[in-house]
């Protein structure tokens, strides 16, 4: 999972998504990723009232 050195930021849930071990449990439960996706959405939704927004951190070293 690439993260970003200069600004030390978490992963996004993309990213860790699109791990290889994550798809296999995944896969192995019958877990889509669209269905984690939207929950994730609806949970932020219901916390934030807000939609989900971009995690770039933003930093001038990720802008590329």
């Amino acid at each position: 999972m690439p993260q970003c050195v200069c600004c030390n930021r978490e992963p996004t849930l993309g990213e860790m998504l699109e791990e290889p071990i994550i798809q296999l449990i995944m896969a192995r439960d019958g877990v889509a990723r669209p269905a984690v996706e939207n929950l994730m959405d609806k949970v932020a939704i219901s916390r934030t009232g807000v939609e989900r927004q971009s995690a770039d951190c933003g930093c001038a070293s990720c802008r590329h």
